[in-house]
């Protein structure tokens, strides 16, 4: 980090982010492996080391109770992120429910109250039903591509973040924060206009607007070959984040190579997208 001049960085998990569907159905060895993983983040390198390694600790909701006891544990131990898929939740009742359902109401009020970064990282989502039905190989294969899987218009985060806003989870908890990751920005654009002709049609259904709870309570994450600019134009530079995650094909050699992207920006856009959002998610919030 020194060498690539970084002041800090958050840090995922790469296999951990397709652990919890593959594990789907057997919520006991799930919990045990997350709690595994998340036991060793802490033993190894702490949540927050001097301040400098923000690591994304990983909590599912399959059980409510458990996430609650995780929590709790992770609070005691300045944990600043928690990493999350964006994805329904397979419950222990064989149930599936949106992040919305009040089931976990408790939960989201805990996250909210001690300002934790909820982060959505890319990942298997459990979406391998698309797959499925289009007669592609549905397993999560982190180095192998299809092209034509990939084109599949599926948008997990999308789903996600329609969820925890359209439910009123953002809404009912302003100090909730939630960054995407590793997503890129191409879902933001379609995801804002369903919102907007959603709320035209179904106003009563909504706390409030969902397009000013995104602008207000959403981080996205772009790769640096997004149109910067249009998501500039969306979400605003103070809601941008820079990334890398070489050397997987959207990440740089270099991380900080990504500010060449942001030709056209001002100096002190580069710098909330490049340094001060980072910093303001990876701290509590007050």
């Amino acid at each position: 980090m020194d060498q690539q001049g970084l002041e800090a960085c958050f840090m995922f998990p790469t296999l951990g982010v397709g652990m919890e569907s593959a594990l789907e159905g057997d919520v006991e060895a799930t919990l045990t492996a997350f709690d595994g993983f998340n036991k060793w983040l802490d033993e190894d390198w702490g949540f927050a080391y001097q301040n400098r390694i923000i690591t994304a600790s990983y909590i599912t909701l399959a059980d409510p109770d458990y996430a609650l006891d995780q929590l709790d544990w992770m609070i005691e131990r300045d944990v600043r992120v928690v990493n999350m898929r964006p994805s329904s939740v397979l419950g222990r009742d064989g149930r599936r429910r949106s992040l919305g359902d009040p089931m976990f109401a408790p939960f989201w009020k805990k996250m909210n109250d001690h300002g934790i970064t909820l982060a959505m990282h890319s990942g298997d989502a459990g979406y391998s039903f698309l797959a499925d039905y289009w007669g592609v190989n549905a397993e999560f294969e982190a180095f192998r591509q299809n092209a034509f899987k990939t084109l599949l218009t599926h948008s997990p985060i999308s789903d996600a973040l329609a969820s925890l806003i359209a439910e009123g989870v953002l809404s009912e908890h302003r100090n909730l924060r939630v960054c995407t990751i590793e997503t890129g920005s191409e879902w933001v654009q379609p995801l804002l206009k369903k919102f907007e002709k959603t709320y035209k049609m179904q106003r009563h259904a909504f706390a409030e607007d969902p397009i000013e709870v995104f602008a207000r309570q959403v981080w996205v994450s772009p790769y640096y070959e997004d149109d910067l600019h249009d998501l500039k134009a969306k979400v605003g530079a103070d809601h941008m984040l820079f990334g890398s995650d070489w050397p997987h094909a959207e990440g740089l050699r270099n991380p900080v190579d990504f500010v060449a992207d942001l030709d056209g920006f001002d100096s002190a856009e580069v710098e909330q997208i490049m340094r001060t959002n980072g910093l303001a998610l990876a701290a509590r919030a007050v």
